[in-house]
């Protein structure tokens, strides 16, 4: 998926995709988003778009060469950063994920050292010890979801392994405040409102989880700055 922003189009027409009002789109794609993206692909094709208002207009993607293209295109001119600006809602506009050029490029090589291939093998015993750890807790002989449990093992895989937090409380507390600050109860929440709202309703509860976390963060990075080992 490709995201513009809500700004004057450019050059060259989109794709063809569904006519219908913009807060329309919006509701559909919140109620069933698989099943949305799944009717678009069959009406209109490999790409399609769609416009979301507050959010701007989706190019939907679904080759996988057209998708290589895309990962693998100039950075000049496929700015991830900016297709991702409504998640600043939720990361923050410092994230990663926000960046584009020379900044995204600084970000990611000092992030880049801890995925290497010799600093994530020295972490496949812990990794294979939480995994056990978890799976033994499903239910046996039952239908479960599974997705919530994928997620609460991967939460726990960046605690204790790209994080590096093993203290029980430590660990206890931020189990309790990451989950709530990635959620995303209403694709309103997307959206930047006007800054009088920012102290009202889910964008003051969003603001809340945010800081939680984050000040669980901040103190995890200065202890590992004051003892890197």
């Amino acid at each position: 998926m490709v995201s513009t922003p809500p700004s004057p189009p450019r050059s060259g027409p989109s794709p063809p995709g569904p006519p219908l009002p913009g807060l329309l789109q919006a509701a559909l794609i919140w109620l069933d988003p698989v099943r949305f993206v799944q009717f678009c692909h069959r009406r209109y094709g490999k790409l399609f778009t769609t416009r979301i208002p507050g959010i701007g207009t989706l190019v939907f993607v679904t080759d996988p060469d057209d998708i290589k293209s895309v990962m693998r295109g100039d950075p000049a001119i496929f700015h991830a950063g900016e297709a991702a600006a409504p998640l600043s809602q939720v990361v923050g506009p410092q994230s990663i994920l926000m960046l584009d050029g020379d900044r995204h490029r600084r970000s990611r090589a000092m992030m880049l050292p801890a995925f290497h291939g010799d600093s994530v093998r020295r972490q496949v015993a812990e990794m294979v010890a939480i995994t056990v750890d978890e799976v033994a807790r499903w239910p046996v002989g039952e239908q479960f979801p599974l997705f919530p449990r994928m997620q609460k093992l991967t939460l726990e895989v960046i605690l204790r392994t790209v994080i590096g937090v093993h203290d029980a409380r430590r660990l206890a507390a931020l189990r309790a405040a990451l989950p709530p600050m990635l959620d995303i109860g209403s694709p309103l929440e997307l959206i930047p409102p006007p800054r009088v709202l920012l102290r009202f309703g889910m964008w003051r509860r969003r603001a809340q989880h945010r800081a939680a976390a984050l000040a669980l963060l901040t103190d995890e990075i200065t202890r590992c700055r004051a003892d890197p080992q």
